[in-house]
């Protein structure tokens, strides 16, 4: 039974960034990228033209690469997305003999296209707690 569902884009609009509880960085950017959605200046649903969402996501004060592959390995349904400088996919890959610098992350991550976001899905639930925790 589902008992709470995350607020609307326009809700989210409406409330005082202060009253977000995080810190004012992501609060800004959570007001702006909800008053944008709500708008209809950006699309956050399966089916977005994906570079046109990238793009405009990474206009918006506060949100970067990482939050804009998120969005679209979790929101759009890109099955191709790839969250570099994630430290979690960092340490499972690290497990997995690969080095922590960019370009061996990079190409141990051509080998998965165009299905990186289910990589990074179970790279992610490869970690056990003592990853977790770290």
């Amino acid at each position: 039974m589902v008992t709470h569902s995350f607020p609307t884009a326009e809700r989210l609009a409406a409330v005082d960034p202060n009253d977000l509880g995080v810190d004012c960085v992501r609060a800004r950017a959570i007001h702006i990228l909800a008053t944008k959605v709500a708008a209809g200046e950006i699309a956050l649903d399966a089916g977005a033209e994906l570079d046109e969402s990238i793009s405009k996501l990474l206009a918006v004060p506060g949100v970067g690469p990482w939050v804009a592959s998120y969005l679209a390995m979790r929101v759009l349904g890109e099955p191709d997305a790839f969250l570099y400088g994630c430290q979690r996919l960092e340490r499972a890959l690290k497990r997995l003999g690969v080095a922590a610098e960019t370009p061996a992350i990079a190409a141990a991550a051509e080998l998965w296209r165009p299905w990186r976001s289910y990589a990074v899905a179970q790279l992610w639930r490869s970690l056990d707690d003592e990853d977790e925790a770290a």
